[in-house]
């Protein structure tokens, strides 16, 4: 199942970039989600071109049909790549669910001449008969009412990276 998500923002795609590749915008669009409780930025390997880093994981656990699980966490972790010659940033994540699961996605920054579209499209395949089918719907509405407030912290975060006048 594919879902994909595009907003056209009022900054350079090297903005948007960095903001992606920030630790501290990471952390926080991490804790936007329902049941995360701790979230921990690991740089990997960063070159002039090119960045990878992770974001490390205390959440919820879930059941079968989404819903939380206050009774025990899950560690996961979400694997970054930034290519700054393709203007993408593609992630993996990796859940309790281990290969049951494939969720990822890909940030691709597009200039226009007032700012750049940000399209996100995210893959998620669940390899459970019938049940995984509800779960990656449910999966998929979870990305989609989260847009709105991931678009926002975006601009914040790129609003905030600018130079003051003085």
């Amino acid at each position: 199942m594919k879902v994909s998500q595009s907003f056209l923002l009022p900054f350079s795609w090297e903005r948007i970039a960095a903001v992606l590749c920030d630790p501290q915008f990471n952390i926080e669009r991490d804790k936007l989600r329902e049941g995360v409780i701790a979230s921990e930025f690991q740089r990997v390997d960063e070159g002039e071109r090119h960045k990878h880093f992770e974001l490390h994981t205390t959440e919820y656990k879930r059941t079968m049909t989404g819903e939380l699980n206050r009774g025990g966490t899950a560690r996961t972790v979400t694997e970054f790549r930034y290519d700054a010659d393709a203007r993408t940033v593609r992630w993996n994540y990796a859940g309790e669910a281990g290969p049951l699961m494939e969720l990822s996605g890909t940030y691709t920054l597009q200039p226009q001449d007032r700012g750049t579209r940000l399209v996100h499209e995210v893959s998620i395949f669940v390899w459970l008969p019938v049940i995984g089918y509800y779960i990656m719907k449910f999966i998929a509405k979870e990305f989609e009412k989260l847009s709105q407030s991931y678009r926002e912290l975006i601009i914040e975060h790129a609003a905030g990276a600018m130079p003051q006048d003085g």
